[in-house]
């Protein structure tokens, strides 16, 4: 977790590439073709191990979630799917010793989050 704190805040507070139309682009054109199929794709945000969450937030790494979720936000109107925000891991009774380091989950959170996924979203997995 020491060497995770030590490298991973800096890039977290690093300014994001400008618009990153490129991936915005193919990221739509994914959203259509699951829409296309019948498909309403469940998006997780996955969590991060709480003492990381915070070295994140304390270099204004929330800006960049933030941008994120209202960019899913103005989406929605024009596509089918859903949006779980696990960030925290209260959000689906996760622990912290649940990781490997700040953001790599361990066998027992991923079964957490799969069974929060499907309390939140019935049917994800049809």
């Amino acid at each position: 977790m020491q060497t995770y704190l030590s490298r991973m805040p800096p890039k977290a507070a690093a300014p994001s590439a400008l618009e990153q139309r490129r991936s915005k682009r193919y990221f739509e054109k994914t959203l259509r073709l699951f829409n296309l199929h019948g498909v309403a794709p469940v998006l997780v945000i996955m969590p991060y191990h709480p003492e990381a969450l915070a070295a994140f937030r304390a270099v204004h790494w929330q800006d960049k979630l933030d941008a994120l979720n209202a960019y899913l936000r103005r989406l929605q109107g024009r596509y089918a799917f859903h949006v779980l925000d696990y960030t925290e891991i209260e959000s689906f009774g996760g622990r912290a010793d649940g990781f490997y380091d700040g953001a790599h989950v361990k066998r027992e959170s991923v079964r957490r989050i799969v069974r929060q996924v499907l309390a939140d979203v019935p049917g994800a997995f049809r």
